[in-house]
């Protein structure tokens, strides 16, 4: 169905208000425009229940590789002049200090212009990738299912998120969500050519080639045909991913045998991120780690240069991998073996504590006042987790709030 919404443009002094209109409900699949024909539209929402080929994937970890550079000032002052989000109606909120809390469904996103409708917290599938827990097969199905359910349909995925795309996989084969029922953003980890997907020794493998050996294995692992969506994952280097012969001729070649719909890169460097955007060659692109509560670094060029080309954006790390969520940061890091982020983490939480302000909410709210950022993976262990983070999608936080956060300059 369709909703207005409210949208606030503010700067710390001054608000404008205007309307929208948006798409909500359950199990939202609106893709919007689409390159594809409708027959080729059609023919994939028949593959609902593929077999199993029996394929066994080789997996590994990926390493932790946090860069971090702080930002103030115009990047989050910035912020504020934007703030699309869903106001709750008398009949379904109530009031929290100086939250808003609301019963709505997910609010979603057009991701740019591969046109598909997307909730604004995909679920990066990480979280049941035994990465922060363990989660077992049947557990890590009732939580996918519960996540569509709740509108939460967008599974990010990487061969190096755990073993979480074999549990993708699963839920897919044994028809606990069918194909058409989700959309699938995925990765080319091209870090090392001695194993899929890893942080091993050895330079990468960047042809095309392994592009393409790469997407038929994971093809296999997820029991699909196409691919929503492929990221060029975390490259070191990225003139190799643009030559010819290369990574992204790779992924262009996918595309043109109907195996993945878009492309893009997923990856930190912004010098990498807007050669790729001046090529012209990609559709969206997830960048992490330079837009939430700690630093706005992609407000300032990223951001600006991805909407101009009309680009899909989701944002990696909005909650700092938990330790924007209210939990005291040395839960996840010892106190001895902290850095400046995890420092400045502490004292917005302790900030948030003294207002009675639920930081989860501070933190996703903040992001989501980017409209020129369409997602905000995060991944959840469990369904209270993935259940909390959707609440904090529809908890309005108050301008004066915002207002005050971004003068405290923490």
């Amino acid at each position: 169905m369709h909703v207005q919404r409210v949208d606030l443009f503010d700067s710390p002094l001054h608000l404008q208000l205007r309307t929208r209109n948006v798409t909500v409900g359950r199990n939202a699949r609106d893709r919007g425009p689409h390159r594809a024909s409708a027959d080729a539209r059609d023919q994939r929402n028949k593959r609902s229940h593929l077999p199993n080929r029996g394929h066994t994937s080789r997996l590994s970890r990926s390493s932790d590789r946090l860069q971090s550079s702080r930002s103030f000032g115009r990047a989050r002052q910035g912020l504020l002049r934007r703030a699309p989000r869903l106001e709750p109606s008398k009949n379904d909120s109530f009031s929290q200090g100086a939250l808003v809390v609301s019963q709505q469904k997910v609010p979603r996103r057009t991701w740019g212009k591969t046109g598909l409708s997307i909730p604004v917290i995909p679920f990066g599938t990480q979280g049941f990738g035994d990465k922060f827990g363990p989660v077992t097969e049947d557990e890590a199905c009732d939580l996918i299912r519960h996540a569509v359910d709740r509108g939460v349909n967008h599974f990010d995925c990487a061969r190096c998120y755990g073993n979480s795309i074999h549990k993708l996989g699963v839920a897919i084969k044994q028809g606990v969500v069918r194909r058409d029922e989700v959309i699938i953003s995925a990765r080319v980890c091209c870090h090392s050519a001695a194993e899929w997907g890893g942080y091993g020794e050895g330079r990468a493998d960047y042809s095309k080639d392994r592009v393409l050996a790469d997407l038929e294995d994971q093809r296999d692992i997820l029991g699909i045909e196409r691919f929503d969506v492929v990221f060029i994952h975390d490259p070191d280097e990225i003139e190799p991913t643009l030559e010819s012969g290369g990574t992204l001729e790779g992924l262009e070649e996918a595309r043109s045998r109907d195996w993945v719909d878009f492309i893009g890169f997923g990856m930190k460097p912004h010098d990498f991120h807007l050669a790729v955007i001046d090529s012209g060659r990609t559709d969206a692109l997830l960048t992490f780690n330079d837009f939430n509560l700690l630093r706005q670094t992609s407000a300032e060029d990223l951001i600006p240069a991805a909407a101009e080309k009309g680009l899909g954006v989701i944002n990696g790390w909005s909650i700092m991998r938990g330790w924007l969520t209210g939990t005291p940061v040395e839960n996840f890091i010892p106190r001895e073996k902290w850095g400046e982020d995890h420092h400045r983490a502490e004292a917005i939480r302790a900030w948030c504590e003294e207002r009675d302000i639920n930081l989860l909410s501070l933190a996703l709210q903040f992001c989501l006042r980017e409209d020129r950022v369409h997602g905000n993976p995060i991944g959840s262990l469990n369904k209270a987790q993935l259940d909390a983070n959707i609440e904090a999608t529809l908890t309005t936080i108050d301008d004066q709030t915002l207002t005050e956060f971004s003068e405290a300059r923490l």
